[in-house]
């Protein structure tokens, strides 16, 4: 799991230049909702969608509640942000890290995004493992978490992640 952590970390530290994630001095910069960092489950979903498209793993019924769920944080950070951020802004980012995850799973970590077996024991320091993970997770799982997730209006944050 460290070495799927680490390579996620680029990801999110990449994302904390992002328009959604900028916390200046007057924003906390924690989520304490006890709900989880909004944008934290946006990096993972995003992370999901680019292992889909590099591993080219068959398209599931769960992948359709991903993209809901991105749409629905988009509808949240927008509601909820204390800066100002466009729809159109949150989509071009989104775009931004989808490319960033494409380009790394099919740079130099390759084998680790798309391992040949995500589910056996011996890939699971892989970052494929935690794509994998949420991909095969059953859609109505996934759809409560998020909407668990997005329950409480908040400032959408970051941290904290994994």
């Amino acid at each position: 799991m460290l070495k799927a952590i680490a390579l996620i970390a680029p990801l999110i530290a990449f994302a904390a230049t992002s328009s959604l994630a900028q916390n200046g001095p007057e924003h906390p910069q924690i989520d304490n909702s006890g709900k989880g960092a909004v944008l934290c489950l946006q990096e993972m979903l995003i992370a999901t969608k680019a292992g889909v498209q590099a591993c080219k793993w068959t398209r599931t019924p769960t992948d359709d509640v991903i993209d809901k769920a991105l749409s629905d944080i988009a509808a949240f950070v927008v509601a909820n942000s204390s800066q100002p951020v466009t729809r159109e802004q949150i989509d071009k980012d989104a775009e931004d890290e989808l490319r960033f995850y494409l380009d790394d799973a099919t740079g130099e970590y390759a084998s680790d995004y798309c391992p040949a077996n995500p589910e056996d024991p011996v890939n699971k320091n892989k970052g494929g493992v935690l794509t994998w993970t949420i991909h095969t997770m059953a859609p109505a799982t996934l759809g409560a978490m998020v909407a668990d997730a997005l329950s409480i209006p908040r400032e959408p944050l970051l941290n904290p992640c994994l």
